[in-house]
Order: C-alpha cells, then sequence, then structure tokens
C-alpha cells in the first residue's frame, strides 16, 4: 500500500490597511457683541480667518476691545499685526484713519483701540475685526476666539449742531442699537 501525503496550499492574508484620516479640529468664534460660530478645519488647511462685523445707523466714536485664543495652537500673523497695513485686524477702522489706534498683541492675547472724531460710518454692515491666523497645533485639539469688546462709543449730530453720544457697550455689556456678526 502507498500513502500519499495530504497536500496543502499556502495561504496568504492580506494586510489590513487602512486609508490615513485628516486630523480635524474646530474653531469656535465668540463675542460679547455677536453669536457664536464654528468652524472645522483639516490638515489641508494652513490658516484660519476669523472675522467680527458691526452695523449701527449711529456714527462709531471710539472703541475698545480685548482678543483671547491659544496661542499654542493659533498664531496671528504678523501683517495683521500693523495698524498702517490695510489688511490689519481693524480693516475698516485703518482705511478711514482716526485720532488713534492702539494695538498691543503678546501670545495669546490682542488688546486694541481706536477713535475718530468724525465718527466711522457703520451704517452698512462692515469689518470691525478681523484676524488671521497660522495654525500651529497638531490639528486634534478643538479651541476658540473671543472677541470682547471693551466699550463702544457712538454719536450723532443732532438738529442744532451738538453731539449726541449713545455707548452702545459699557463695561464690556452690549446694550442695544448695532446688530454684529461673527464669520
Amino acid at each position: 500500500p502507498t500513502t500519499v501525503e495530504p497536500t496543502t496550499e499556502p495561504t496568504t492574508v492580506a494586510p489590513t490597511t487602512t486609508e490615513p484620516v485628516d486630523k480635524e479640529f474646530t474653531v469656535t468664534a465668540k463675542s460679547n457683541i455677536a453669536n457664536a460660530v464654528s468652524q472645522t478645519y483639516s490638515e489641508a488647511d494652513k490658516t484660519v480667518t476669523v472675522t467680527y462685523t458691526l452695523e449701527t445707523l449711529k456714527k462709531i466714536l471710539s472703541g475698545s476691545w480685548t482678543f483671547n485664543y491659544d496661542p499654542s495652537i493659533l498664531q496671528f500673523q504678523a501683517a495683521y499685526t500693523d495698524l498702517d497695513n490695510p489688511t490689519s485686524v481693524m480693516p475698516y477702522i485703518a482705511a478711514k484713519g482716526g485720532d488713534m489706534q492702539n494695538l498691543e498683541v503678546a501670545p495669546g492675547e490682542a488688546i486694541g483701540s481706536f477713535s475718530n472724531a468724525y465718527g466711522y460710518d457703520f451704517s452698512t454692515e462692515q469689518v470691525l475685526f478681523t484676524a488671521v491666523f497660522d495654525i500651529v497645533g497638531d490639528y486634534t485639539t478643538d479651541t476658540e476666539v473671543v472677541l470682547i469688546v471693551d466699550e463702544l462709543l457712538a454719536g450723532n449730530v443732532t438738529a442744532d449742531n451738538t453731539i449726541e453720544l449713545e455707548r452702545l457697550v459699557v463695561d464690556s455689556i452690549p446694550g442695544d442699537g448695532f446688530t454684529a456678526k461673527a464669520y
């Protein structure tokens, strides 16, 4: 008798592969004068732009604000910290000039103020503040950017050529008489 050895064919197992997944994170723009909005960014994105607009029938005479962000995730682009640059953080105010424009930037915070005795015309929606950041984080941690308008003073010339003043924002508490949006 002859014994036949069973034969087995070698089997191969295909390696398991997973498609690389883009890392994503969300930036939420908050403010005391506008509703919060969120935007998701992926590794394909290299910058984040946050814009806040203002609209009021009153002339804006002066204002001050504080803006906070996480510097371990976002880094201000230098061009936006130069008030003489028309693409600064206050492009509409920079373009219109004024008596005072001030900006201080430190990691995680920017503080600004402005004034113009003739007033800024925000009768149509205009950019009050914009920030452009390079993304320096690892694209996995959600973050917030927060604009707090500390003071916003408006005025109108009355029929007898006097200026009627109105504080639209007092001690970071917004009043009525304007509309603001975050983008």
